[in-house]
């Protein structure tokens, strides 16, 4: 049964390798050294490219996807800002929400909260 079990494991392994290739693949195609080199690594492992080439396309990619999805999303109805001082003599928080330049609804609201120590 345990030789059954890690043949079973070491075929899930390879399914998600061969999974994640595809997709990477997708997004970098011909790029077969590149798509190696990050199925290797660990996630979030830095990975050096040396071929310009593969920068080229990795760049070109990445841009393609940032202009896809600025154009896919929505303008947001109201920004929220909000800044901290963790000062322990003055703490204080500015919160800040600014609405639609577009439509009927724009408007600004601002708060300050201070925070005061109490004595217990």
């Amino acid at each position: 049964i345990r030789a059954c079990e890690a043949a079973c494991d070491a075929i899930s392994d390879a399914e998600n390798s061969i999974s994640r290739a595809l997709t990477i693949l997708h997004k970098l195609p011909g790029q077969y050294g590149m798509v190696q080199e990050i199925i290797r690594q660990r996630d979030g492992a830095r990975i050096k490219v040396d071929e310009m080439v593969c920068r080229d396309t990795t760049l070109a990619t990445i841009r393609q996807e940032q202009q896809h999805h600025n154009q896919e999303l929505p303008q947001p109805s109201v920004r929220e800002y909000v800044l901290r001082n963790l000062e322990e003599s003055t703490p204080c928080q500015l919160s800040v929400r600014l609405g639609d330049h577009s439509g009927e609804s724009s408007g600004l609201v601002m708060a300050l909260t201070k925070c005061v120590e109490s004595g217990d």
